[in-house]
C-alpha cells in the first residue's frame, strides 16, 4: 500500500495564521512542520523537527522511500557504477572521469553529503567556488558532471534535472 502522507503546520497558540488550519503552509509565525496521513490503514502524525519547507520535503521523501523500499544511493556507489558503465572508454578519458569525480566526492564528503539525492543547485554553486576553475576547464568539468547526474537520474537515484548544474 502506498503511503498517503502530507506536510502540515502545527500552528502555535499565538500564531496569526492558526485559524487557516494545518494545511496552510505560508505561516507568518513560522510554526513547526509535521507529516500527517495514513500508512497501512493507520493514522500517522510525526514531527519533522524543522520549520523550513525544503528540509521538511526532503525528510518526507526520505520517509516515503524507506516505507516503499526504494533504495537511496550513496555518492560513492553512484560514482562506482558510473565508472563501471564507462569502463570501455579510453584510458585518458577514464583518468579524467576519475579525477573530476574524485574532486566532487571529496567536496561532498567535506560537506557531509553522503547521498546523491542531497546534491542540489546550492551545493553545485559551492562546488564551483571551491574548485575555482574558469573558462575551458570548468566547461569540460561541467560536461562530465551533467553526464554523471543524467546517469543517476536515468536510474532514479535522484530527481534533480541536469539543467540545475550551471
Amino acid at each position: 500500500m502506498t503511503p498517503m502522507l502530507t506536510i502540515q503546520r502545527r500552528h502555535a497558540q499565538g500564531c496569526p495564521d492558526r485559524k487557516l488550519g494545518p494545511d496552510y503552509l505560508k505561516c507568518r509565525g513560522h510554526c513547526a512542520l509535521r507529516i500527517c496521513g495514513t500508512l497501512n490503514g493507520q493514522r500517522v502524525r510525526k514531527s519533522l523537527k524543522t520549520r523550513d519547507l525544503r528540509p521538511a520535503a526532503r525528510r518526507l521523501t526520505e520517509m516515503e522511500d524507506r516505507l516503499t523500499g526504494k533504495p537511496r544511493k550513496t555518492l560513492a556507489e553512484a560514482v562506482e557504477a558510473f565508472h563501471a558503465q564507462h569502463a570501455d572508454k579510453a584510458d585518458e578519458t577514464m583518468r579524467k572521469y576519475k579525477r573530476i569525480l574524485a574532486f566532487f566526492s571529496e567536496f561532498c564528503a567535506s560537506g557531509s553529503l553522503h547521498y546523491i539525492d542531497q546534491v542540489d543547485v546550492e551545493v553545485m554553486d559551492r562546488y564551483r567556488l571551491w574548485r575555482d576553475k574558469t573558462n575551458w576547464t570548468w566547461i569540460k568539468e561541467i560536461e562530465l558532471l551533467r553526464q554523471f547526474f543524467e546517469f543517476c537520474r536515468d536510474r532514479e537515484w535522484t530527481t534533480r534535472p541536469r539543467e540545475t548544474i550551471k
